[in-house]
């Protein structure tokens, strides 16, 4: 099961870029997603309704994004946890930004019914009751 988890993660981390945003089939109703220390907006956000929100809001915010180096650190049972390197170009400013950051993906069912988004790997692993 954590193959098929951890390949699962990567098509959708890459259709995310491709089609400019979150499939909502791919997420649980009832899914949970947290995002770093310091978001603009704190959540939860709790269930498909509102992730979905959260995450339209976040890529109406940029022209471009697009991710680097991404790079499984971890999976176990129902996790994977990814590190990658997310590149930014603000749709008002056009100002660039790049971003390292960590996400714990929980799995239930084939869709995603937990994510958390750190700023450090080792945040994110404690998200997901892993350690490096």
């Amino acid at each position: 099961m954590s193959q098929e988890n951890v390949e699962f993660v990567l098509r959708r981390f890459e259709e995310f870029e491709a089609d400019g945003g979150p499939n909502p089939e791919s997420w649980h109703e009832d899914g949970v997603l947290t995002a770093p220390d310091g978001w603009p907006e704190p959540g939860p956000f709790k269930g498909r309704a509102a992730i979905m929100r959260q995450f339209e809001r976040l890529v109406g915010d940029f022209s471009d994004f697009h991710s680097t180096n991404v790079e499984v650190i971890a999976e176990a049972d129902d996790w994977v946890v990814i590190a990658f390197r997310w590149h930014t170009r603000g749709a008002q400013s056009g100002i660039a930004g790049t971003w390292e950051m960590t996400a714990a993906f929980r799995l239930k069912d084939g869709r995603f019914i937990e994510a958390h988004y750190r700023w450090e790997r080792q945040e994110a692993l404690e998200a997901a009751g892993l350690r490096e």
